[in-house]
């Protein structure tokens, strides 16, 4: 850190990564030729729609302010189809973030940008260079995915060794006629879905087919027109349908995933990307209407879902357990199902809403805190102790908001005014302002020192509520902090032995208290 800020650690990361990959390839190779079989890397690939929004660490020269001003304008750009000024925008981050790159993000606005301009082989390079530096650090949970300088290790040192090496990435590219690869063949960042799963078994069995009966070609496994490929695809038109459970479990991670990571100011714009995924899924069965309704049913403030008679045993595809058994109510996820379901004439989907939103609201007759990851709209915003944590606790004793903007969700009828009590403080002097459903109610003057707790006690209108999801937002004050400061002071404390903030916190959020007006 001495040496540059958070820079070198990136650089660090890298190196070490790249010495592991080599060593890994080697060490695979020597095992299997010491029993005599024959050794076959496989490069896994990597879903380039997936996006990540990791916050910048301090940069130094008063450059973190700057980059998030320059995301605003980027994020802006992309909303109004500009697709120029999401690329200009971008280039600018990159320019703050240095000649390492730190966060991805700004590779992720250039990827989206590309996209909007139906270049698919740019915005499958800026997806790739988001991957590869974004995976540094875990402050926004890092992701197993591999990263391009480690694919081409492993391609390296598998011709070094003279063993088969199968580019799953390339694979994808022939099989779907894209370079750019969806949530066609991913269900998330690198689990494949079932037609994934199909066409990456297919090559591999291809491939030892090839090895065993000593084909010629089994080191060019890609292209269309090769005998490897024509082996795949005798394979593939062998393979067993997919079942109803793995259609639905593989669309229904899509569209939990995607909202949670993506990156949409505009609620209504991510919730309509996750209509259309859900929409696929019951075109595909249309049993996927129960699963959507019990998946309604198990947002039930009452009861623990994994206490719901509606819970389901088999939960065992990976992270679908942890989707269904998680108590986060994920907004948007929310509207999205019901929408579907109410789109398609689900049976009982009213009754299911009414029971849901009856449970909310005797929470809110309690009182609820909506700091709570459970009412937290941003998966990045949990620290990796609360990614962990089956009972999804924060892994400190309160919020931190690592983005200008904190949002948080909660159900109610709308019937009442919700009485709120926020406790909060922000390392730069100004305001927070408080918005429910995109209308201001309120403001708190934070000032200085960020160690000083303030408290803003106001009521969201009953006019300004709705039956069902309701979004609460805090703008915090522009980030007005010291960035060499920032990064000595952490020096200081590492060199002690003690955690420090790498990474900028716009704001603090002690209780943040709801309840209906008068229910005392």
């Amino acid at each position: 850190v001495r040496a540059g800020g958070a820079a070198p650690l990136a650089s660090t990361f890298r190196d070490e990564l790249t010495n592991r990959a080599r060593v890994m390839v080697q060490v695979l190779v020597a095992a299997a030729r010491a029993v005599q079989a024959t050794p076959v890397v496989v490069i896994p690939p990597v879903n380039h729609a997936w996006q990540r929004r990791t916050p910048p660490p301090w940069l130094g020269q008063q450059r973190t302010a700057r980059w998030f001003e320059a995301l605003a304008v980027g994020e802006q750009a992309l909303a109004v189809g500009d697709a120029e000024g999401a690329l200009s925008a971008s280039t600018t981050m990159k320019r703050l973030e240095g000649e390492g790159a730190l966060t991805g993000v700004p590779e992720g606005l250039a990827k989206k940008a590309h996209l909007a301009a139906g270049r698919l082989s740019e915005a499958r390079d800026a997806a790739m260079a988001a991957v590869c530096a974004a995976n540094w650090h875990n402050v926004a949970w890092a992701l197993p995915q591999v990263p391009s300088f480690v694919a081409d290790v492993l391609r390296a040192e598998s011709a070094a060794l003279g063993c088969a090496c199968i580019d799953l990435e390339a694979v994808f590219a022939e099989h779907t006629g894209s370079p750019f690869l969806d949530f066609r063949m991913f269900f998330d960042q690198c689990h494949l879905s079932v037609e994934g799963l199909q066409v990456a078994m297919a090559e591999v069995a291809a491939t030892i087919i090839a090895t065993v009966t000593d084909v010629p070609d089994v080191t060019d496994v890609t292209g269309p027109g090769t005998e490897q490929g024509e082996r795949r695809q005798a394979l593939l038109d062998g393979a067993p349908r997919p079942t109803s459970t793995t259609v639905g479990s593989a669309w229904f991670q899509a569209a939990h995933w995607m909202s949670q990571f993506a990156p949409v100011p505009d609620p209504a714009v991510l919730e309509a990307g996750l209509v259309t995924c859900l929409q696929r899924a019951v075109d595909a069965d249309d049993h996927f209407r129960t699963v959507m309704l019990d998946a309604l049913g198990l947002k039930n403030a009452a009861i623990a879902p994994s206490l719901q008679a509606a819970f389901p045993a088999a939960v065992r595809v990976p992270g679908l357990g942890g989707v269904l058994s998680s108590s986060r109510l994920n907004g948007s996820w929310v509207n999205a199902v019901l929408a579907t379901c109410r789109a398609h004439h689900v049976d009982g989907t009213d009754r299911v809403v009414d029971d849901v939103i009856a449970s909310h609201d005797r929470a809110l007759r309690r009182g609820v805190d909506l700091s709570h990851p459970a009412h937290a709209d941003w998966f990045w915003e949990r620290t990796p102790l609360a990614a962990h944590d089956p009972n999804e606790r924060q892994g400190t004793p309160y919020y931190r908001g690592a983005w200008p903007e904190s949002a948080f969700s909660f159900v109610c009828a709308g019937d009442d005014d919700v009485a709120v009590d926020l406790v909060a403080r922000a390392p730069s002097g100004g305001t927070v302002e408080i918005f429910i459903n995109d209308v201001a109610v309120g403001s708190l003057p934070l000032g200085a020192p960020s160690t000083t707790w303030q408290r803003w006690r106001g009521t969201l209108p009953a006019r300004n509520l709705v039956r069902g999801v309701n979004r609460v937002r805090l703008r915090w004050p522009s980030l007005d902090v010291d960035d060499d400061a920032a990064i000595a002071d952490a020096t200081r404390l590492l060199a002690l032995g003690v955690d420090a903030d790498l990474f900028p916190v716009f704001g603090e959020v002690y209780s943040f208290r709801a309840q209906t007006a008068g229910a005392a």
